[in-house]
């Protein structure tokens, strides 16, 4: 029993460690995805002009 839970131990160490090196394989936690239907429904926004200033420059 003890050797089979050390070779299992050895065995998830090294894939522990292959994971943090290439950074990939399932996360604990997922990352949140913007709805795409949303997009979909906004409108496209509307940019504002530049405003005179209110006092003329240089006087």
């Amino acid at each position: 029993m003890f050797t089979i839970l050390l070779v299992l131990g050895i065995v998830m160490l090294l894939a522990s460690f292959g994971k943090a090196i290439t950074g990939k394989g399932r996360s604990l936690v997922q990352k949140e995805q913007a709805p795409k239907a949303q997009f979909a429904q906004d409108p496209a926004p509307v940019l504002a002009l530049p405003q005179p200033p209110a006092e003329p420059v240089g006087r």
